[in-house]
């Protein structure tokens, strides 16, 4: 049973190469997958992502405190439910707590770095298996021998320092890996399709803003987003002058789409 491991980040990704190679030790049916690449590499992910998401029973998200507003980790947690079942998508938080989280991340089962919560996990991979399961307490047994190294693993990763910063990308280079992705899976026999998600969001001038994109993405009911445009979205970035709100966004199976409000109107999506 292929599993697939997200990550975005230093911490994230040596929490995925610490699950890779210890999953298998539980359950030896576990066949887990991560890219070689981080998430902002670029296309030779994208080619990846969309390859590996056919064949992918549950998926993993390695969340760390840098990486939670990262626009690929949420896109790929979107991509990961609308291909699987919500049940079989998971996080597994190191150093953050469930509260932390926001939507797309809010709706999965959250695993903290804690013997209970991933024996839970455990016990979720080992349902999935259907006939060919480990019989209950084999798992814990199994699990119980080997925790203790996992436990250690995720220890020292937690205390780790983050990686520096990286330079923002460039709009147009995101925007084009975001778009090859939707392309890839729309090209399936059935496509899949994503609900309103907000690809970035900026609220003042093209020279002066805040990024809201995050602040959107948490407001998305239903499938919709509907806001006026104001400085109470997130503070006034420019007092006394006109501003606006420029949206990029994915809905159902479309590209992404623009959409620029001025101040005082109200943006509705789709």
């Amino acid at each position: 049973m292929k599993v697939l491991l997200s990550f975005s980040g230093e911490r994230s990704r040596k929490v995925a190469k610490t699950l890779h190679d210890w999953l298998p030790m539980v359950i030896q049916a576990v066949k887990p997958w991560m890219s070689t690449e981080d998430l902002d590499k670029g296309a030779r992910w994208v080619q990846e992502l969309s390859g590996q998401l056919a064949q992918t029973k549950i998926g993993i998200l390695c969340l760390t405190r840098e990486n939670l507003i990262e626009p690929w980790i949420n896109f790929e947690a979107g991509a990961l439910s609308k291909t699987l079942d919500t049940t079989h998508v998971c996080t597994l938080l190191l150093g953050i707590e469930p509260a932390d989280l926001s939507h797309p991340l809010a709706q999965f089962q959250a695993t903290k770095a804690e013997r209970d919560d991933a024996l839970r996990l455990m016990q979720t991979l080992n349902g999935a298996l259907g006939e060919s399961a480990l019989d209950a307490p084999l798992l814990e047994r199994t699990f119980d021998t080997f925790w203790p190294t996992l436990e250690q693993s995720l220890r020292e990763i937690a205390a780790s320092e983050p990686a520096p910063e990286k330079p923002p990308r460039n709009e147009r280079e995101i925007l084009a890996e975001i778009l090859g992705i939707v392309r890839d899976l729309a090209k399936r026999p059935t496509p899949a399709t994503f609900d309103l998600f907000i690809v970035d969001a900026r609220y003042g001038t093209k020279d002066s803003f805040k990024d809201v994109t995050r602040l959107l993405n948490e407001r998305i009911v239903g499938g919709r987003l509907e806001i006026n445009v104001s400085n109470n979205i997130a503070g006034d970035p420019l007092p006394g002058e006109a501003k606006w709100l420029y949206v990029d966004y994915i809905y159902g199976s479309s590209d992404v789409q623009k959409r620029v409000v001025p101040e005082g109107a109200t943006l509705s999506l789709p």
